[in-house]
């Protein structure tokens, strides 16, 4: 039993465990394992955010996640390691994942080493202990997919700040990821205010959610009409990217570009051709002697009618 004082009296307290600690020589010589990548370079075992506004297609996104890893297969041009994956499809029906899926793999069987539910409790409620029992019959499971974060989130103590509901939540689900050596990526939203500065920031809820993942996604466009859509990645085992990606409604298959920093030029070049008054003022030089044209705005806008 150990003492301490308190005021000058000797004051008795519960005797706890030490900091284990390791010195930098046996830091030097210990070997320690390093993340597993999941989709190498991109998302290792942790915990993982993905987010997006509403119906910009992240569902459709994690779900060919689901079913690249569980086949093995490419997916977004990076390779995968062929893994068990639980895919938690909370606000949608069996009938549309099978629906979806049947698209997606364009008649190929399904994968054996995919599995999903539509429900599930909240961290309140016994999230954590429906998980361990399924890593008990499962524990080739490597990838756990959370569709979406909202549907599982605890219920606020009374006096609870957001940080700390935010942060409380996401650490129990990164502590369970890293007991059992997996990722679990949950679904979120992005908010409606916009930071075109830091596009991580924009991410729903406190720097909770963020201080406690290990990688993040995130998807945007500079309009919601836009044919291509920015992923950027950051991590803290993942250096920081950003691809642009197009989402094929022939095989419902989202697909990568490029990187962004050789793609978003050429399309910025293409919305630039494409624009109706650009496109008149070129007609009025062109028909101009000399290449010149002087003009009032009125005339533009008529020639782009």
């Amino acid at each position: 039993m150990t003492v301490t004082t308190e005021n000058g009296k000797i004051k008795p307290v519960q005797e706890l465990e030490q900091i284990e600690f390791m010195t930098g020589t046996e830091l030097e010589k210990a070997d320690i394992e390093k993340p597993f990548f999941i989709i190498k370079k991109v998302l290792p075992t942790g915990l993982a955010i993905l987010a997006s506004p509403p119906k910009f297609g992240k569902s459709w996104l994690v779900l060919l996640m689901a079913l690249c890893v569980a086949e093995g297969q490419r997916f977004l041009g990076f390779d995968t390691e062929k893994v068990t994956c639980l895919y938690l499809a909370l606000e949608d029906s069996s009938a549309r994942i099978k629906e979806r899926t049947e698209k997606i793999m364009n008649g190929k069987p399904f994968p054996e080493n995919f599995i999903f539910s539509v429900k599930a409790r909240d961290i309140s409620h016994g999230l954590v202990e429906q998980l361990e029992i399924f890593m008990q019959q499962r524990p080739d499971t490597k990838l756990i997919i959370i569709d979406t974060f909202q549907k599982v989130r605890g219920s606020m103590g009374r006096g609870e700040s957001a940080y700390s509901a935010d942060y409380r939540d996401t650490g129990t689900l990164k502590s369970f990821a890293d007991l059992h050596k997996l990722c679990i990526v949950l679904v979120h939203h992005t908010k409606k205010a916009r930071d075109v500065s830091d596009v991580f920031s924009n991410i729903s809820g406190t720097l909770g959610l963020s201080g406690a993942a290990d990688t993040m996604f995130v998807l945007s466009r500079e309009k919601r009409t836009d044919e291509t859509t920015l992923l950027s990645i950051t991590g803290r085992d993942v250096e920081p990217q950003e691809y642009s990606l197009t989402f094929d409604k022939n095989t419902c298959r989202w697909r990568v570009l490029g990187e962004a920093s050789e793609v978003v030029p050429q399309t910025e070049i293409r919305r630039y051709n494409a624009d109706p008054l650009v496109q008149a003022i070129r007609k009025l030089v062109e028909r101009s002697p000399d290449s010149h044209w002087c003009g009032s705005v009125s005339a533009i806008q008529k020639e782009a009618l």
